[in-house]
């Protein structure tokens, strides 16, 4: 995780687009010798896991911000595929075909993650005493009891 002295995400963002743009290179430099199988173990290999990484941080910067990080995916999923980019098929049926989950949707589903084990206490102690996990309701904050 990267972080510059603005407390901003732009140097982060900046290395994982040379991550996921290698990745992307490399899916498209094996098209011709892989088959998708092969390609999608690359492609979680060399891409994914990268964007995986703090994704609940960097996810939250604006759209500009992450739109290259998205565009890069798209190229990935292109190359693993084996879809010319002069081809027009929709991205959210390309993504659904190879099982993959689009980057705003990679975002959503770590933190339904987060949370489920926010409520279920999955997480260890050091970092569940850091939140104030509090279910009252506005009158039991007035001192009101609860009907």
């Amino acid at each position: 995780m990267l972080i510059d002295s603005k407390l901003t995400w732009t140097s982060h963002l900046e290395h994982l687009d040379k991550k996921v743009a290698s990745g992307a290179s490399v899916l498209f430099k094996l098209q011709p010798f892989a088959d998708v199988h092969l390609l999608r173990i690359v492609y979680f290999s060399l891409v994914y896991s990268h964007l995986i990484c703090g994704i609940l941080n960097w996810a939250t910067a604006n759209w500009s911000s992450i739109a290259d990080v998205v565009k890069l995916n798209n190229r990935a999923i292109r190359s693993l595929l084996k879809v010319n980019r002069r081809q027009r098929i929709p991205l959210r049926g390309l993504f659904y075909s190879a099982r993959i989950l689009q980057t705003k949707d990679i975002c959503n589903y770590e933190l339904a993650k987060h949370m489920y084990k926010m409520y279920h206490n999955i997480f260890p102690d050091y970092i569940i005493n850091g939140f104030n996990i509090s279910a009252t309701t506005k009158s039991e904050k007035l001192g009101k009891p609860p009907n």
